[in-house]
């Protein structure tokens, strides 16, 4: 029972938050995320962290896929190679034991690419039977 207790216990405390993650531009198709990593739990706690993961929504598709896990070092992540949309992200604190965090605020592009994007070509063998 104490055992189970001390999980559970171990499970509320650890809630991470991130400080206000941004998305900006490099360039027309990329989004490059910005963000401070926690360093104390909710409680006031100290916390080492084992990875941070990047998260990623697009188009209002509600579907939150992990595009990207780093090192708790990094403070900064670029998209590349996007397309035409709105792509949101948000992230979560994993710490050494393995506790992931709640996520962190989301924050949004949208990519809206005209002018010097080739089409794609017309396709071919085109026959009627």
């Amino acid at each position: 029972m104490r055992r189970a207790f001390m999980l559970l216990a171990s499970l509320v405390v650890l809630s991470p938050l991130f400080l206000s993650l941004q998305v900006s531009a490099q360039s027309s198709n990329t989004a490059t995320l910005d963000w401070i990593n926690p360093t104390t739990r909710t409680n006031g706690l100290p916390v080492v962290l084992s990875e941070v993961r990047v998260y990623r929504e697009v188009d209002g598709e509600q579907i939150w896929n992990r595009i990207v896990t780093l090192p708790p070092g990094i403070q900064t992540y670029i998209d590349e190679n996007l397309f035409n949309g709105r792509y949101c992200y948000r992230l979560t604190a994993v710490d050494t034991a393995g506790l992931e965090s709640v996520p962190s605020n989301t924050a949004c592009k949208t990519i809206s690419i005209t002018g010097n994007v080739p089409r794609p070509l017309a396709p071919s063998g085109l026959t009627v039977r």
